[in-house]
């Protein structure tokens, strides 16, 4: 190689170079996660063939009775897979001070996930999954508990805080309704005083999707998607008690606020009912 091609040949090393370095700079910014996200399968011969739940605390649920696909959106049969993230529209959220933890927003630090049980009554399957919601100095520990007799599963939220101060935060528990794998097809209403709950406005195909709380305080949502993540999950706030019965895209929601003593700790309980008429 003469000289000439010898400068000539560096001078295109370093465009190239440059604009590579270019290149990095003007790509967006990316979390960079070190959390691995898995989740375990309740795998039943019940009425609710699969339940799922990941260590971010999401959810789906899958009803035998209307063939597979998940009844929160959009419909997998994981709570993976969702296009929200890479998530399923169902989970548990906390939220503490301005920040929100769960799926899509702040994440959780995994610490175990385990499955057991028989689906029987003296032995139900049980999801136990435990979580640090960051570096807030509480710990969540959500078992989810289901018989194969029942069209319903049992979710217990145990909040714990491992400081010596008193934290208050609020606990969401909510999904937005795919009932028979379709969207804005479904209206709202309220069972009951609290019972927030979807149902299918498919004639051929009825079904009926209900969270139910058993711990009292709670509040809930009916109706569309800023009211229950842009006007409450975001910014922290509990739900409103909010009911819209028209047929649209329906999300569900309980949400209780919780004050947690240092070294003590609160449990909140629900059911996620799925009906489908034999």
């Amino acid at each position: 190689m003469t000289k000439t091609n010898y400068i000539s040949a560096s001078v295109a090393l370093l465009a190239a170079l440059l604009a590579a370095s270019l290149l990095v700079l003007a790509l967006p910014k990316v979390a960079s996660s070190q959390v691995v996200v898995t989740e375990k399968e309740i795998d039943s011969n019940g009425k609710l063939g699969s339940i799922w739940v990941n260590n971010q605390l999401g959810c789906q649920v899958d009803h035998s009775g209307n063939g597979p696909g998940g009844e929160f959106f959009n419909g997998p049969q994981s709570s993976l897979s969702g296009i929200i993230g890479s998530y399923v529209f169902c989970g548990t959220f906390v939220a503490v001070g301005s920040e929100t933890f769960g799926v899509t927003y702040k994440e959780l630090t995994p610490v175990s996930q385990s499955l057991g049980g028989k689906g029987t009554k003296r032995k139900p399957f049980k999801i136990t999954t435990v979580s640090d919601v960051g570096t807030t100095g509480l710990r969540v520990t959500e078992v989810d508990t289901y018989r194969t007799t029942q069209d319903q599963y049992r979710t217990n939220v145990t909040i714990k805080n491992r400081t010596n101060s008193t934290i208050s935060a609020t606990l969401y528990r909510v999904g937005d309704c795919y009932l028979n794998l379709a969207d804005g097809v479904t209206k709202g209403k309220l069972v009951g005083s609290n019972q927030p709950a979807c149902f299918s406005t498919d004639i051929a195909k009825p079904e009926e999707l209900r969270l139910i709380p058993i711990s009292s305080g709670s509040k809930y949502h009916v109706g569309d998607y800023d009211g229950l993540f842009t006007d409450a999950i975001d910014v922290q706030q509990p739900l409103a008690n909010t009911l819209n019965e028209t047929e649209s895209d329906k999300y569900l929601g309980l949400s209780w606020n919780v004050t947690v003593g240092g070294g003590n700790t609160v449990t909140r309980s629900n059911l996620t009912k799925v009906t489908i008429p034999n």
